[in-house]
């Protein structure tokens, strides 16, 4: 299965998860994706990760600020190919001082609006593609 990610609307994709002897380094994502019809362009892709610290935050009542990193990746140059791409998080602030043993929520989406993103059509998100690790 893919997920889609159109050129005109701000769409996010919200994946739930926990670290597990997670020793509080650095974080890198790397996900595959490709164009639906495009073979040409570039998109930009970003991801935030948001913690959910125990009994410390109300998940119904709650807004949250996520603070995207991004990256400008070229596509594959035939539809159906997936490529590579990386996003990496710092440790601290910039994944929401996430702790282990901690849910979170890891949240991607297309910035179809920013400059940079010149790749028409649909940008899919390949499931089973997807690796969130420590560095």
């Amino acid at each position: 299965p893919v997920w889609a990610f159109d050129a005109a609307t701000g769409e996010f994709l919200d994946f739930y998860g926990r670290t597990d002897n997670y020793a509080s380094g650095g974080l890198t994502l790397v996900f595959g994706w490709g164009g639906a019809t495009a073979t040409t362009g570039s998109a930009v892709l970003r991801a935030a990760i948001r913690a959910i610290p125990s009994d410390a935050e109300q998940l119904t009542v709650t807004q949250h600020a996520y603070d995207f990193n991004s990256v400008t990746a070229t596509g594959p140059n035939l539809t159906g190919e997936i490529i590579y791409s990386t996003i990496t998080f710092t440790s601290g602030a910039d994944m929401d001082n996430l702790g282990n043993n901690e849910a979170f929520i890891l949240r991607v989406n297309r910035n179809a609006t920013a400059t940079g993103d010149d790749m028409g059509g649909l940008v899919y998100l390949h499931d089973g593609a997807i690796t969130l690790k420590e560095t």
